[in-house]
């Protein structure tokens, strides 16, 4: 006679009432905290007890169920077109970050490898999943689209960009920008104190950098004015450029060889400032003493390379946290607090190549 399988019990489904009672502190509080409702008597101490709470004992709220009773998810969908770089990871993962710390799930998205009909099917198949926020660069959503997320019941809509939003945007959302014109205005005023009067800019290929460039060029050119110089005594040259290391061989060759090159070059970001030294260092130039390259974003390797880049800086995590923040303070309701508002400073890192 085989031996009597031993049945296991069935352990009680946690729910919670459990971690209510082991945090000390009401089901409404942790209704709130473990929905992510914003909730001006919830405490951050409470937050933090409940949080650790449902980490201690294993308890995750039913997703489904919260879908069904709110007709809304506690997703909060970031979406991108552009391809990843190191600059936009950072961005991406703040974000991510932070939206964990305010009780969101954040879910993201990649949209630049899609054609228009699979972007439009993933979009409705993102918005059936009821989400609670969409936070995404302006090129991955037009106007039909908001339309059909608001008759989903997306409320909040926030947009990333590497410009203000009012340059291309008829749509009124709130947004964080990057301050990009204030960026090409401190590369420029920095060549100009560094005594170079001819400049140049790369101007990369890529449709996605368009805006951002023509807002780095007009910062430039104010830069330029606010110096007091005469168009005659500054000449600042567009420089073209694929970024790939054959294209800064051929830039340089054409363009940066003669008595009459830029000795000041800034590079738009330090991804294009990279191939650019090794294509000077190839024909044989002197970096920063026959030409000086500053780039942006202060990627890792831009510290690494010799000479080490001179590049501008903006504050990448505080960037992705601002999104966030914005997002809390929608839910929360009225104006947008004024530290929200402000432009983010972006900061020079004076390295050897200038």
């Amino acid at each position: 006679m085989g031996e009597r399988k031993q049945q296991v019990p069935r352990q009680k489904p946690l729910t919670s009432v459990d971690v209510a009672r082991k945090a000390g502190v009401s089901r409404t509080a942790v209704s709130y905290v473990l929905n992510g409702t914003c909730n001006a008597h919830v405490s951050e101490e409470t937050r933090a007890k409940v949080l650790q709470a449902a980490q201690e004992l294993g308890y995750h709220p039913n997703a489904s169920a919260q879908v069904l009773r709110k007709g809304k998810s506690n997703e909060v969908c970031i979406l991108s077109n552009i391809a990843l770089s190191a600059n936009d990871a950072e961005i991406f993962v703040s974000m991510q970050q932070h939206a964990w710390h305010h009780g969101y799930i954040p879910v993201v998205y990649f949209l630049g490898a899609l054609t228009a009909e699979q972007h439009r099917e993933l979009l409705v198949k993102v918005l059936a999943r009821r989400p609670l926020a969409l936070l995404l660069t302006p090129d991955c959503i037009g106007a039909e689209d908001i339309a059909l997320a608001r008759q989903m019941g997306i409320e909040y809509i926030v947009l990333v960009a590497a410009e203000p939003i009012e340059e291309h945007f008829s749509t009124a959302l709130p947004s964080v920008s990057i301050p990009t014109m204030e960026i090409g205005y401190l590369a420029a005023q920095h060549l100009l104190v560094r005594g170079h009067r001819a400049l140049g800019i790369v101007r990369p290929y890529e449709s996605r950098h368009e805006l951002a460039f023509l807002q780095r060029l007009k910062g430039m050119h104010a830069a330029i004015a606010d110096a007091g110089l005469l168009a005659s005594e500054v000449r600042l040259d567009i420089l073209p450029m694929h970024l790939s290391l054959a294209d800064a061989h051929a830039l340089v060759d054409t363009s940066l060889t003669s008595a009459e090159r830029p000795t000041g070059i800034y590079t738009f970001n330090d991804e294009y400032a990279l191939p650019l030294l090794g294509a000077l260092n190839d024909r044989g130039m002197c970096v920063p003493e026959d030409i000086a390259i500053i780039g942006t974003d202060n990627i890792a390797f831009s510290a690494f390379v010799r000479p080490a880049l001179t590049t501008i800086s903006f504050d990448n995590v505080a960037l992705g946290q601002r999104v966030i923040e914005v997002l809390v303070a929608l839910q929360k309701g009225g104006p947008l607090p004024e530290e929200l508002t402000r432009p983010l400073i972006p900061e020079l890192i004076l390295r050897a190549s200038t």
